[in-house]
């Protein structure tokens, strides 16, 4: 069936009966003697011996090598491979390994382990050079970081020293060097800010809660349009010392909308809405809450401060065409005049 395809050997397997002359009994074999076979087999033995014999020349041969000094300058760079951490050489009676197999005690086999030694020792004396540069610089540097244990515990983080660097948690870490202090101590600064806005976070949080039961207007949401052409919204809580309360956080609308929101407008504050179309559109302000008689004057100045600010943006102060923010949120029924930053404004009252 030489040289036929497999489709053609299927076919003949089905269409015809196959004969094997040596399966099925016809094949004519060698006649060979009982005196040849033994022949034969007396040779291959006398072979085998022949080569343990030479083998066993070989492994003496190499032994005696080795008791004539090749075997001492093996154990002297063992001593040398050993004193810097590095692999050394499995050495027995007749044969020693540096690498992959076994090698016999021959000057050249020598000549070639003492090279690659050479080789292996020059980068073990380099590491250990750089592993001493690496330990000094080490201990000069560790104490100027240790100097932010109590900030590191403050915010329950570890600091790990490694050989290398300093790593703050499960950061990456920084080199032991001056701008490795640098960068270390401005990523913990933003570890810090980070925990000191979840406490505010939580503090506004419990502070909201406790208002809930006042009746307090609760959920003031400032939803903010995406896009060109949309309208420009923006809100503010004003607290009675003037600041601006951030809002608690922001809720996802849709991919046209986003909402900042605010859980509570609480007692004292003020919350206004800014809003405007196009450049040339008029503005709109809303007093959405006010959760107190009066204002104080600072939450006046605040509102001064954005309207100055507003107007700035939408291009008046460059004299581009864009209707003037007047007093605001501030033309509500007069309670007294307050003059500041060039606008007469009028105290509101609810």
């Amino acid at each position: 069936m030489a040289n036929k395809t497999l489709a053609e050997v299927k076919k003949i397997l089905k269409t015809e009966k196959i004969h094997d002359e040596e399966v099925d009994g016809d094949a004519q074999l060698p006649e060979t003697s009982f005196e040849d076979n033994a022949k034969a087999l007396r040779q291959e033995y006398a072979q085998y011996e022949q080569k343990l014999a030479k083998e066993a020349t070989a492994r003496e041969v190499s032994r005696q090598a080795k008791e004539a000094g090749l075997g001492a300058r093996l154990e002297e760079l063992n001593e040398q491979l050993k004193a810097l951490g590095g692999y050394t050489m499995w050495i027995q009676d007749h044969c020693y390994c540096y690498g992959w197999g076994d090698k016999d005690y021959t000057e050249e086999n020598i000549a070639q382990t003492e090279a690659e030694v050479a080789k292996a020792i020059e980068r073990l004396e380099e590491q250990a050079t750089e592993k001493a540069r690496k330990e000094q610089i080490r201990a000069e540097f560790q104490p100027r970081f240790e100097i932010f244990v109590p900030r590191t515990q403050a915010l329950e983080l570890e600091l790990n020293f490694s050989e290398e660097r300093v790593s703050l948690g499960s950061s990456y870490g920084h080199p032991y060097s001056y701008e490795g202090i640098i960068a270390f101590e401005k990523e913990l600064g933003e570890k810090e800010a980070e925990a000191a806005e979840e406490h505010r976070k939580a503090e506004s949080l419990l502070e909201d809660q406790r208002h809930i039961t006042n009746d307090c207007p609760q959920d003031f949401t400032c939803r903010h349009e995406r896009g060109h052409g949309k309208m420009h919204r923006s809100c503010w809580v004003i607290q009675p010392d003037g600041k601006e309360r951030e809002a608690d956080h922001e809720q996802y609308v849709n991919h046209k909308h986003v909402a900042t929101v605010w859980n509570v407008v609480r007692p004292g504050e003020i919350a206004l809405m800014w809003e405007k179309g196009s450049r040339a559109s008029e503005h709109r302000f809303t007093v959405v809450h006010m959760q107190t008689e009066v204002l104080t004057d600072e939450q006046v100045a605040t509102i001064c401060e954005i309207l100055e600010s507003l107007e700035e943006s939408c291009g008046i102060a460059s004299g581009k065409l864009s209707p003037s923010v007047g007093d605001g949120w501030l033309y509500l029924s007069s309670v007294r005049a307050l003059e500041m930053g060039g606008y007469i404004l009028r105290q509101a009252k609810v």
